[in-house]
């Protein structure tokens, strides 16, 4: 084996070994930030600034649901919103 050779199978060795490297780390991220991220977004669903959100949710629902044609509930599902998107709550859905 010459010289040659040798530092081609060296450099071929390298970039196996860096590729392999980099598919296992972008799997492992794969599958741990999505958790991460869910895990988070619960803590934030449980904080007293998302359950102000989701009862003033209720509120507008029953308000709706008394009134449609009223405008009172409108303001507080607009305020709910609001305050939805600035703590950055998961939305509500009612049927």
């Amino acid at each position: 084996m010459t010289i040659f050779q040798k530092k081609q199978k060296k450099l071929l060795v390298i970039i196996i070994s860096m590729i392999l490297s980099f598919s296992i780390f972008a799997g492992l991220a794969f599958i741990i930030i999505p958790k991460y991220l869910e895990i988070k977004q619960i803590e934030r669903d449980d904080t007293t600034k998302c359950k102000s959100y989701r009862a003033l949710e209720e509120i507008a629902v029953a308000m709706y649901r008394n009134d449609p044609d009223g405008a009172d509930w409108l303001l507080k599902a607009k305020e709910a919103e609001t305050r939805r998107k600035q703590h950055k709550c998961s939305q509500v859905i009612f049927k």
